[in-house]
């Protein structure tokens, strides 16, 4: 009887021993590996390698909420006529809002530069050396902590809805092409003004050997021969691409040069036909007009 009561009392005992919670710093127990140099190590010198294990008693997981992405998010209506929606990353997508309409724009810069030095970097290659100096024995720790904390993130994105939705700024429906009419916009006024006369008696015409327009042109039954002067590029090291709502688009610039080589004798008065393209809605459409030209020439400047 006396011996069962003593092995009761030692279990009991050891199920009381404190497993109580420990503070975050945790507490570290004796390395399982003992400082003592093991017997294979012989004569070498011993060099120690310390390493440490971390225990948690218990596991929790909790959610972090973090703020999101903003959105930007409107209606358009396309080149058929069709209402689309388009939400981008209101970082990405800059707009511009006014009181009743607003345009917005994505915007892109690669920047293309010489790459300095090597294309490629040199490999480097190291050899194994097997150690025969020295014994290397690992030592570990155990650190018992009391939480290890599973996060994960919950993102919360707000939205802007510039002309829809429950808290839209305005009820707008942007085109999708808007024609800019660029800086020499085709006018038939003023083309007729420039045409009116032309003083072949020098080289420069009187002023108008050029002309530099948005559309592009042709001449019918027009006595000077005409060049089209291509436009000048200029070489850089970075490539833009530019999306914007309504798309603003214009033609390109053209340039025509006028030659005065003629066969014309005396002044001369001629009506040609001048072809030009007109932009509509983003459209391109063909159109002509009829011109009249006086024609100057330097044998009749001789007679006045």
């Amino acid at each position: 009887m006396l011996f069962i009561a003593v092995f009761f009392a030692a279990c009991s005992q050891e199920e009381a021993s404190p497993t109580g919670p420990q503070d975050e710093t945790g507490e570290k127990t004796e390395p399982q590996s003992s400082g003592d140099k093991p017997e294979y190590c012989g004569d070498r010198e011993v060099i120690y390698h310390h390493d440490t294990v971390t225990v948690y008693r218990d596991t929790v997981e909790r959610v972090i909420e973090k703020e999101g992405t903003s959105y930007t998010s409107f209606l358009y209506s396309d080149s058929t006529g069709a209402i689309d929606t388009l939400t981008k990353s209101s970082v990405a997508l800059e707009c511009d809002i006014g009181e009743t309409e607003f345009s917005c724009q994505e915007q892109l810069v690669l920047v293309l530069a010489p790459i300095d030095g090597p294309a490629y970097e040199p490999v480097v290659y190291q050899e194994l050396v097997i150690d025969t100096v020295h014994c290397h024995v690992s030592i570990t720790d155990t650190v018992v902590k009391d939480t290890f904390y599973k996060e994960s993130y919950s993102y919360k994105h707000d939205t802007t809805f510039i002309n829809y939705g429950e808290n839209r700024l305005m009820d707008y429906i942007v085109p999708e092409f808007v024609y800019e009419p660029g800086e020499h916009p085709f006018d038939s006024v003023v083309i007729r003004d420039f045409f009116d006369t032309l003083d072949v008696s020098d080289s420069r015409m009187g002023g108008k050997k050029r002309l530099m327009v948005n559309s592009e042109l042709s001449f019918r039954d027009f006595p000077l021969t005409v060049l089209g002067v291509m436009p000048v590029l200029d070489a850089q090291y970075s490539y833009k691409y530019l999306k914007s709502w309504p798309e603003k688009w214009s033609p390109e610039e053209n340039t025509y040069q006028f030659e005065n080589f003629n066969e014309l004798v005396s002044d001369t008065t001629v009506t040609w036909t001048l072809g030009f393209t007109r932009y509509e809605g983003g459209r391109e459409e063909l159109d002509s007009i009829q011109v009249t030209t006086l024609f100057k020439t330097a044998r009749a400047s001789l007679g006045d």
